[in-house]
């Protein structure tokens, strides 16, 4: 199984932030996919970016609509919070049928940068992603991380009009929910798949 064995580990460890810099997350092995989800589930995690009022919202809903942030998974333990955990903030989501997959969200209560690290939060989720932790690398300052390369979208079906326009022409492959969250667990478990993607996390693709 391809969440037992290493991905390879990184020459040395990539620190990521949110955007105020309070909250550290430390890699330190290759990620096992990289992808952009379109759920309604990390929709709505993530329109806690909307901050502003007025025209700044309709800037902040406009962002939010058309530019999904990448999603990497990594084995259990190598993506892990080394600074500033005490500005953490968790909130606990549960995805729509047939999987119905939980997890515990961190998002940084000061600058409110969703996403920073994700858990599973029952053991029917641990399994399917074979314990496993989602990190929105998209969503981070660095900007190796923040424009990484990624394999394809997942839960197209619902992602916004903004967002088929912004990737309608992009090259990569797109898939509906259901599709999608197993291709994800094949590249999970097995390192195979359209959605099996790994990398140094400077944005190169690692074959």
């Amino acid at each position: 199984m391809g969440v037992l064995f290493s991905t390879g580990k990184l020459p040395e460890p990539v620190i990521g932030t949110c955007d105020c810099g309070k909250v550290k997350i430390e890699f330190s092995e290759r990620p096992l996919t990289v992808f952009k989800c379109h759920c309604t589930n990390c929709y709505k995690f993530r329109s806690m970016k909307v901050t502003g009022t007025g025209a700044e919202a309709d800037v902040q809903r406009t962002e939010l609509d058309t530019h999904h942030p990448t999603v990497g998974f990594f084995r259990n333990g190598m993506a892990k919070v080394v600074e500033g955990e005490e500005f953490l903030e968790y909130t606990v989501t549960r995805g729509a049928l047939p999987f119905c997959l939980g997890f515990k969200r961190a998002h940084c209560k000061e600058c409110m940068t969703p996403g920073l690290i994700e858990y599973p939060r029952d053991t029917y989720t641990w399994t399917m992603m074979g314990g496993a932790c989602a990190c929105y690398i998209g969503y981070m300052k660095q900007p190796a991380l923040k424009t990484h390369d990624f394999a394809g979208h997942i839960c197209y079906d619902t992602a916004t009009d903004g967002a088929k326009e912004v990737n309608e022409h992009d090259g990569k492959p797109k898939f509906g929910a259901l599709s999608g969250l197993l291709k994800i667990t094949v590249a999970l478990l097995f390192r195979t798949g359209p959605l099996y993607h790994t990398s140094d996390l400077s944005g190169k693709k690692r074959d």
